[in-house]
């Protein structure tokens, strides 16, 4: 069935929020609250936050500036460009997709691409603040919605879940994984899609550089907060504890510069975004959770800037593609 208005679709948004809701033309931002026997949530508004997101904000440690929502949607070409263009890893059954999940939707770039390619399918999108577009596809639904507090949707509800570059917002995995598994159908798949928030290279002397030690500050300023910046290589095992099986994990090293001939493209892209996007990154942290003064950051920033243009050293980071199914035999009840 192609995705239009018709009581079917509607009856598909109905069985993941457990209520009957106002629809348009067009799924778009809803004017009034949605609400399920579980949790509501409030939809948006002339702030475009959640009554959560004020707390949620002081523990997100990277850029909010306006520049943001392009280095997000950098971030969400490369995870794609990695993947030879494929909008997920997971051996989907493409015919069996009629409700779909996107959490952390952040722009919305992954569930408008999706709605677009799969319009068979129904795509919701939630993130903590209006930052999509006024405009969506007929079978994308943006929402308002806390990933760290109870999500508003029914048990056994959408065939696939999926989220990508979460690790700056997420403080309880756990709870986060646990929450993908019930609103999963059984049979249905879950793909988390994060960089490793590190700067790597093989090369001698890389440990005692200046980039290094910029990386490992933020990792402690991210555990003082309580967030886990290693998250990316542990989802494997985390998922498998929550219940899902033939749980895979892929790994793919992204270059930061020149020096890989093979991926020479995206070197370049990502060095200029490392370069651009690593004074909003820095400040809020080095200053608010590490105590350094300006002059401090300034210092460290040009000296790490200096060392990527030089090349010094070959610097790569860590992509990590983990899916999972939920069992077919499972009851979330």
């Amino acid at each position: 069935m192609a995705a239009d208005d018709t009581s079917s679709t509607k009856g598909r948004w109905e069985r993941a929020l457990g209520v009957v809701d106002s629809w348009g033309e067009a799924a778009r931002y809803q004017d009034s609250p949605f609400y399920s026997s579980r949790a509501s949530i409030t939809s948006s508004s002339s702030s475009g936050e959640s009554s959560n997101s004020s707390a949620a904000a002081d523990s997100y440690l990277l850029p909010d500036d306006e520049r943001e929502p392009e280095r997000l949607d950098f971030w969400g070409h490369t995870f794609v460009q990695t993947l030879d263009g494929a909008l997920y890893a997971a051996p989907l059954v493409r015919e069996d997709l009629e409700l779909v999940l996107d959490i952390g939707t952040g722009t919305g770039i992954w569930a408008l691409d999706f709605a677009d390619t799969h319009p068979d399918a129904q795509v919701l999108a939630f993130d903590i603040k209006h930052v999509q577009p006024s405009w969506t596809s007929p079978n994308c639904k943006f929402l308002v919605v806390d990933a760290e507090e109870d999500w508003p949707f029914e048990d056994n509800a959408f065939d696939f879940v999926h989220a990508r570059y979460l690790y700056p917002a997420i403080t309880d995995w756990p709870r986060l994984w646990l929450q993908s598994f019930t609103c999963l159908k059984p049979g249905g798949w879950v793909e988390h899609q994060e960089d490793s928030a590190m700067f790597w290279s093989d090369d001698p002397g890389f440990e005692n550089s200046r980039t290094k030690y910029f990386a490992n500050q933020i990792e402690y300023a991210s555990k003082k907060i309580g967030k886990n910046f290693r998250i990316a290589a542990e989802q494997k095992d985390r998922m498998e504890e929550v219940g899902f099986t033939n749980v895979v994990q892929k790994l793919c090293k992204i270059p930061i510069g020149t020096w890989d001939e093979t991926q020479l493209d995206l070197g370049k892209r990502m060095l200029l975004v490392v370069l651009e996007g690593i004074a909003p990154t820095a400040v809020p942290v080095f200053t608010r959770v590490l105590g350094y003064d300006n002059d401090e950051i300034e210092e460290l920033l040009d000296e790490v800037r200096a060392e990527f243009l030089k090349q010094e050293f070959r610097v790569y980071l860590k992509f990590y593609y983990t899916y999972g199914q939920k069992p077919s035999d499972s009851d979330s009840e």
